[in-house]
């Protein structure tokens, strides 16, 4: 695998410190050497420790046109993460080059299933129709344990001038904002909210079992497997 440096640009804080979640950061890398990886919305980089014995894979979530490369970390204490809480703007990280196959298609009319920092590679899409002024037909689901835990949620509205239809599903506050729904992602709501639900193409991003139980109850109300696309890590 190609690995390439890159310098930290710039570290920000998205969410609004909830005692009960892990805080979310955004990472914008820019190349040493002015060459910037090229990539399609749904992949994914690899950040690699000096002696490369650490490394994790987060999902990138700028659009191909950028000059940099934006990242969505929760930083959990686990080995990757303390080890970027060491980092500051400035620093150097190695990177591998763009892979994956969750590869978004804005010309599909979709339904996007996220979870968490699962709304990266959304990002990465929704900001790429932006920047080409080319409208989508897309719901969607956003799932956050807390209200205080959504990122960029301004940026977020502002892709509804695109065509985006956005359902914000927050898990465990015992009151939402109005227009939020309660509890966690579900058949039920998808097809009380998406009449066309059947004809369309799914994509999951989030933890293995907020992914797998989705994807069983699309094929159970008879989505084709062919039409859903999933992008699952682990969850300890």
């Amino acid at each position: 695998m190609e690995l390439r440096d890159f310098e930290i640009k710039e570290i920000t804080n998205l969410t609004k410190g909830n005692s009960q979640s892990h805080p979310i950061y955004s990472f914008k890398l820019v190349p040493v050497n002015g060459i910037m990886y090229k990539f399609r919305p749904g992949q994914f980089i690899t950040i690699f420790s000096e002696d490369g014995k650490l490394f994790r894979s987060y999902s990138i979530a700028s659009p191909p046109e950028s000059d940099f490369i934006e990242l969505f970390i929760e930083m959990i204490n686990g080995k990757m993460t303390s080890y970027l809480s060491k980092k500051k703007e400035g620093d150097v990280l190695k990177i591998g080059e763009p892979r994956g196959t969750f590869l978004l298609d804005e010309k599909t009319k979709s339904v996007y299933l996220a979870a968490g920092v699962g709304i990266a590679p959304f990002f990465s899409i929704l900001r790429h129709s932006i920047m080409k002024k080319e409208p989508v037909d897309s719901y969607l689901f956003y799932s956050v344990k807390h209200a205080d835990d959504i990122i960029l949620m301004n940026e977020l509205k502002s892709f509804e001038g695109i065509g985006l239809r956005i359902l914000i599903n927050v898990t465990r506050d015992q009151k939402v904002p109005e227009h939020f729904l309660q509890g966690r992602i579900s058949m039920e709501k998808i097809k009380k909210f998406v009449p066309d639900y059947l004809g369309r193409k799914y994509y999951i991003c989030g933890g293995l079992t907020f992914a797998k139980d989705l994807k069983a109850s699309l094929i159970k109300e008879g989505i084709s497997e062919d039409s859903i696309l999933s992008d699952i890590w682990g969850e300890n």
